[in-house]
This record gives C-alpha cells, sequence and structure tokens, in this order.
C-alpha cells in the first residue's frame, strides 16, 4: 500500500520510528518492573510486527521476563 507520494505505509524500521522506541523504553521498564511473563501478539504487513515487536522483545529480554511472542 502506498500514499499520495508513493512512499510505502508502514512504520517499518525507520529512524523516526527507532527513536520513538526509545523514548518508550523507560515507560516500559517502569511498567514492566513487577512482571512475570510478557505475551507479544503481532501481526505482519503494516511495519509494526517488524518494527516495534522485535524491539520491545528486546527491553522485556533485558529485564530478563519470560516473553511469548506470537506472529
Amino acid at each position: 500500500m502506498k500514499n499520495a507520494k508513493n512512499r510505502p505505509i508502514s512504520v517499518g524500521i525507520s529512524i523516526s520510528f527507532l527513536k520513538f522506541a526509545k523514548e518508550i523504553m523507560e515507560f516500559l521498564q517502569k511498567r514492566l518492573k513487577d512482571t512475570n511473563i510478557v505475551f507479544i501478539v503481532a501481526g505482519l504487513g503494516g511495519g509494526f510486527g517488524t518494527g516495534a515487536t522485535p524491539i520491545i522483545a528486546d527491553i522485556i529480554r533485558k529485564m530478563q521476563i519470560v516473553t511469548i511472542c506470537v506472529v
């Protein structure tokens, strides 16, 4: 799918998205502080699953929380 400027419409792994992901890292760390297990459910095709899911999973992995991811 493309927008009016003939660019793909997706989050993907653009620089602006990576910047956003780093900004939410502290938020996720606070929210998941006392969490034992996290389920991540993502779809493919719009960019969020391939762009955000690996970053979120990495943050959770570094916190040593059991993670189950379904794509």
